[in-house]
């Protein structure tokens, strides 16, 4: 799951980047997406893969997406992609979650992508309160500047925390092409690829072993 209350930090790039890792790794993830309003990872897969559209905001949202985590036929991945805010409801109904991963015996990570701002610390800890059986990992995302930019994360107790057990993933940016492509056209990664467009490919196959190397902390885990 990625998760960040605060909009904007990448957090529907970065599960398109893990849907694509996961789909070359033989996987077939199953992906719920939460933001109905504007449901990126939704509309670029879903005719790829299994994909809902389930809302966050209330009690039941959370319920439904619990009874898909602890649903044992699912053997794939199940990806979620939470939309910003809804910081209280979250904190209120997040355990269902994680309690219904440990039922059934199945990992639970939650990836939280970051920006430059203090602003996107904030609710790092509740989530984690929240969600105390799921392992996080923070991702710091190339777009947004160097790794030693992430002062305010970098010099937290919070960050001391998650570099000191490697679960800092430092993210490469995502050629502009291919985030216009999967923004705009509504098209995965994986669609991208099999346009053929050479300059496109070039890009992708360019970028794709060093997005998959960052990510390998989770993809291998």
């Amino acid at each position: 799951m990625t998760a960040q209350p605060k909009g904007g930090t990448r957090k529907s790039t970065t599960l398109a980047e893990i849907i694509l890792h996961l789909i070359e790794m033989g996987h077939m993830p199953w992906i719920i997406d939460p933001d109905k309003a504007n449901p990126d990872n939704f509309k670029a897969h879903h005719t790829e893969l299994k994909c809902e559209c389930i809302a966050m905001d209330r009690e039941h949202g959370f319920t439904s997406i619990a009874r898909r985590i602890s649903d044992t036929s699912i053997t794939g991945p199940i990806l979620i992609s939470c939309g910003a805010g809804l910081v209280d409801v979250f904190k209120e109904n997040a355990g269902t979650l994680d309690l219904a991963a440990s039922r059934v015996g199945r990992p639970f990570f939650v990836v939280v992508p970051i920006d430059l701002d203090v602003d996107s610390l904030n609710h790092i800890d509740d989530m984690r309160e929240a969600m105390p059986g799921a392992q996080f990992f923070i991702v710091r995302p190339r777009h947004f500047g160097h790794p030693d930019e992430f002062e305010a994360f970098n010099e937290s107790d919070l960050g001391h925390s998650f570099i000191d057990q490697g679960r800092v993933i430092d993210l490469p940016a995502m050629p502009a092409a291919l985030v216009r492509h999967f923004k705009s056209d509504r098209l995965s990664l994986a669609a991208i690829a099999e346009r053929g467009d050479v300059a496109e490919v070039a890009a992708l196959d360019t970028w794709r072993p060093r997005s998959r190397a960052a990510l390998a902390p989770l993809l291998d885990w």
